[in-house]
């Protein structure tokens, strides 16, 4: 067998390969890590993808009743669970770890810096939203006003990062760095409060916890696969009852980051109405906006670094901290023009 970048860590490998030939009658001839996942190739040479999740069994046990569902809808970009010899879509090799398997989409990550990709990554996005729509499970997580708990938490998070660093004798060069920027990122965490406060997101949030609208939770190039002239979702492990703004904003935020739209606002605008159009529905700009502007990945910095406590080399927060801060001014701009074009236009 050959086996190629296999993390033994993660995976009992012996128990799962005799598992998958008792439970499934396929013989595991190649076995590779893929990311998150396994690509598996049989002694026929079908190709099939295999996922670890780590939740409570009650936590991801609608997976399948789902993905049969965008299925009965009409949404066919997407993988489908296997079922086993006994009818199952999942096994588990000890009480912690359970998988599944589905086919292998063969293609790559979708490359979004290519705009007409981006474009058609949105399209695929509304789509999901549309056929993903009243799928009604007890064990989804939903969560009342979310985005405001978490925006005011993360928020207190930045601020109880800032004294943790004040309260040191001796402050590295990355501490340094984050006291200085600190007061244009609170800055933008409270302007992104204020929207969000100013938006109709308690009702509209409400509304989508009533009316089972569905989020993916973790849309991005790397759960986007392009084969030929298709692209398919993957990864439905994190679904969430929320208002469709939320995958949106979230989407468009990380596009921002990325060198090839460098908080353009004409190329956030291209996506934004090439949602809109696709959607049929009118979207809140002022909840949309919230959720693109929130310091994000300068919380999650300090939270890597002061709360998870996590072994990476000072080079590693330092560049990425660098990041953040070039890009101060261009977010500030981007929030104007968008105010300006959305926002102000409305009123």
């Amino acid at each position: 067998m050959d086996l190629k970048t296999m993390d033994l860590k993660t995976i009992d490998l012996n128990k799962i390969i005799n598992t998958i030939k008792n439970k499934y009658g396929i013989e595991i001839k190649e076995l590779e890590k893929k990311r998150s996942v396994y690509k598996l190739i049989s002694d026929r040479n079908n190709i099939f993808c295999l996922k670890e999740v780590n939740h409570n069994f009650s936590r991801f046990k609608w997976l399948s009743s789902f993905l049969l569902y965008l299925k009965e809808k009409g949404f066919l970009n997407c993988p489908l669970l296997i079922k086993d010899n006994q009818n199952q879509f999942y096994f588990n090799v000890n009480k912690h770890k359970y998988y599944y398997l589905t086919n292998w989409i063969e293609g790559n990550e979708c490359k979004i810096d290519e705009i007409e990709n981006a474009l058609n990554s949105i399209e695929l996005l509304c789509e999901f939203h549309r056929k993903a729509l009243g799928f009604n499970s007890k064990q989804l997580p939903y969560e009342e006003a979310k985005l405001i708990k978490e925006y005011i938490k993360k928020k207190d998070d930045i601020i109880r990062y800032k004294n943790l660093i004040m309260s040191k004798k001796i402050m590295s060069y990355f501490d340094i760095l984050y006291i200085e920027t600190f007061d244009t990122q609170m800055a933008l965490a409270e302007k992104s409060l204020i929207y969000l406060l100013n938006s109709n997101y308690r009702n509209l949030n409400k509304n989508a916890i009533k009316n089972k609208v569905i989020c993916h939770n973790s849309f991005y190039y790397q759960n986007i696969i392009k084969s030929d002239n298709t692209l398919y979702l993957i990864d439905f492990d994190k679904i969430i009852y929320e208002t469709v703004e939320y995958d949106l904003g979230k989407f468009i935020q990380r596009m921002m980051f990325r060198k090839s739209y460098n908080w353009q606002f004409d190329k956030a605008k291209l996506l934004i109405d090439k949602y809109c159009k696709c959607y049929g529905n009118n979207i809140d700009y002022k909840l949309l906006l919230s959720i693109i502007i929130y310091p994000h990945k300068f919380w999650k910095l300090g939270n890597k670094k002061y709360d998870k406590k996590k072994n990476l080399e000072e080079s590693y927060y330092i560049r990425r901290l660098k990041k953040i801060i070039t890009n101060n001014l261009s977010i500030l701009n981007f929030i104007n023009e968008f105010d300006k074009y959305y926002i102000n236009k409305n009123i």
